[in-house]
């Protein structure tokens, strides 16, 4: 299996899964582009706060690759050849990566400063993505929205290498790599 098991959004009333609708969307091709450029020899990556987004399961040329959850999605993730999967509390992480994932988590997190710093803390470069200007209340779990450029970038106490709005459905999206 390449990605984790993937489920069906039906509280949405939506029966294709989660990872089916959004891993060919610009975002994640975005992504997969900048992170060919920007960790291009990474030996080891991380995803905080994966879920069962199998994004980190495309970078198939960094030999480690872990995918973090505060919620335990193991079974999920048990037979993904090339990367384990972890509960872990983002804040508790201590280990070091050449590259730091953090997809459409950041918008659910009280403290979005403190949890871009501890991103920034686990290794050089770090990708991270958001939600664009999606109206409050829209997405439930969303605190922060609508989030903007100017704010998304104000959480990072580094200054991007790239940054950009990248057009998407049904949301449009943040992106940045610090």
């Amino acid at each position: 299996m390449h990605y984790p098991i993937d489920r069906p959004m039906t509280r949405q009333g939506i029966e294709k899964g989660y990872w089916e609708l959004r891993k060919d969307r610009n975002l994640y091709k975005t992504m997969n582009l900048m992170a060919r450029h920007y960790a291009a020899n990474a030996k080891s990556a991380i995803d905080v706060g994966s879920y069962i987004g199998g994004f980190i399961c495309d970078l198939d040329w960094i030999p480690e690759r872990l995918a973090t959850d505060i919620n335990n999605y193991e079974k999920q993730w048990s037979e993904v050849q090339g990367v384990t999967f972890k509960k872990a509390d983002a804040f508790k992480l201590e280990r070091k990566f050449d590259l730091v994932i953090s997809n459409q988590t950041i918008e659910h997190i009280p403290d979005a400063r403190a949890f871009a710093e501890k991103l920034c803390s686990l290794g050089p470069t770090v990708m991270v993505s958001t939600t664009y200007q999606v109206p409050h209340g829209r997405v439930e779990g969303h605190i922060h929205d609508p989030i903007d450029m100017d704010q998304f970038l104000s959480w990072f106490p580094r200054k991007p290498k790239f940054a950009a709005i990248v057009d998407d459905v049904p949301f449009d999206n943040i992106f940045g790599v610090f």
